[in-house]
């Protein structure tokens, strides 16, 4: 069914039997349908997972509170300004570059992604696991407070700890995990 036949059923139940689908006006409904998007509509005060979603862009200053996952999704890029509160999950996603102005509250998960490079002076504060994606070094300036967690058959295996923290400099990684 098409989205705008779905659009307008939703539409008539509203207006003729005055039943409101209970995601009616938030955010992943408005970019669903098209609609206009506030200013508020633009924090999610939750997570916002797009596993399987449709979805190809996200509007630029995108604030997520809570995790937020792409799984699968169709997503091509993300938006600037983004900002995740605790978990980034591009796992299994079609985006090949984060933003240089990203914040990401605690950690970036990459398991088989399509990124192949990480903005310089990114800060992440427990977990970033980097597992069969086409990186093959890190940024200038990167801080890992918690740990580096790559796979032993990645790129970045190559490397012994003491150059991944060489080439980071002068970023830091508190810890490395080899799995």
């Amino acid at each position: 069914m098409e989205k705008e036949t779905i659009k307008k059923i939703f539409d008539f139940l509203e207006k003729k039997e005055n039943k409101k689908h209970k995601n009616r006006d938030n955010f992943i409904w408005k970019l669903n349908f098209g609609e206009p998007l506030t200013k508020e509509d633009l924090i999610v005060n939750g997570d916002l997972d797009l596993t399987d979603s449709n979805l190809k862009s996200l509007p630029d200053n995108l604030q997520v509170k809570g995790n937020m996952i792409t799984r699968f999704s169709k997503l091509e890029e993300l938006p600037k300004g983004l900002k995740v509160g605790v978990i980034l999950d591009l796992s299994y996603s079609n985006i090949k570059k984060i933003p240089d102005d990203i914040k990401i509250g605690t950690s970036l998960y990459l398991h088989n992604s399509k990124v192949t490079s990480l903005p310089e002076g990114l800060v992440i504060d427990t977990w970033l696991i980097i597992m069969n994606t086409p990186i093959n070094r890190l940024p200038k300036g990167l801080i890992v407070k918690g740990y580096l967690n790559i796979d032993n058959k990645h790129n970045l295996a190559k490397f012994t700890n003491e150059e991944l923290r060489e080439m980071v400099y002068p970023g830091n990684i508190k810890g490395i995990i080899r799995i």
